[in-house]
């Protein structure tokens, strides 16, 4: 097998692991909304549901987390690009090359760096202070969406690289049919 193909084989699988990952996250959307809802409801009652604001804060974390890898792969983030836009292809090219270069290293040491927190967090017997949860498996649910960020990077990393020595054109994912989800966003 060439190393193309592994990078290839390997790339779509981490994108389907992401995608995945990023659907899991309407479950604890959806229990974050029944919680509020019904703190809500409770305080009407006189009857609030205890710690809603740790537990939906928590809920909100592995939201963002379990999206991040998944979106970015669909280029659903925010980007501003007023003044990239104006500049010739080949400028656009590095710029986004070197930015991709970046992120990989910032998010890879957050990546790397979270791995210790959520062994730390268990081996302190971390808890969250109103409730009688442990936060490590919350911990290790970030770290996890880090990492899948981090791999995602890695992903278009290799993808930058393969269109510098292939030329224009070879740098173009592909994307299934359920993923253009943003399609309407992006313009």
């Amino acid at each position: 097998m060439k190393t193309v193909d592994l990078f290839k084989t390997l790339g779509t699988r981490i994108q389907s692991l992401n995608r995945v990952v990023f659907y899991l996250a309407i479950i604890p959307m959806v229990i974050s909304v029944i919680i509020v809802l019904a703190d809500i409801i409770g305080r009407y009652l006189r009857h609030p549901v205890p710690a809603s604001n740790s537990i939906t804060a928590l809920l909100l974390a592995l939201i963002i987390a379990f999206g991040f890898a998944h979106t970015h792969a669909l280029k659903g983030n925010i980007d501003v690009d007023i003044v990239v836009t104006k500049l010739p292809m080949g400028i656009r090219r590095v710029i986004t090359i070197i930015n991709t270069v970046l992120a990989t290293v910032v998010v890879g040491l957050l990546a790397w760096k979270s791995w210790p927190w959520v062994m730390s967090a268990y081996n302190d017997r971390e808890w969250v202070a109103n409730m009688n949860w442990p936060t490590w498996p919350f911990k290790a649910l970030m770290a996890l969406g880090a990492t899948l960020l981090f791999l995602q990077l890695l992903i278009e990393c290799f993808q930058g690289v393969k269109a510098i020595i292939s030329g224009p054109g070879a740098n173009t994912p592909e994307i299934s049919a359920e993923d253009k989800i943003f399609e309407d966003f992006r313009g």
